[in-house]
Order: C-alpha cells, then sequence, then structure tokens
C-alpha cells in the first residue's frame, strides 16, 4: 500500500504494518 510508505514517511520510521 502507498498509504504505509506516506505514513512512513510521516513518521519517520520503516515499520512494515499492513
Amino acid at each position: 500500500m502507498v498509504h504505509l510508505s506516506l505514513k512512513r514517511s510521516v513518521t519517520g520510521e520503516t515499520r512494515h504494518e499492513q
């Protein structure tokens, strides 16, 4: 999901949550 990538960028974390 691209949403996860967006969230990662915002939070600054590299967590793989689905």
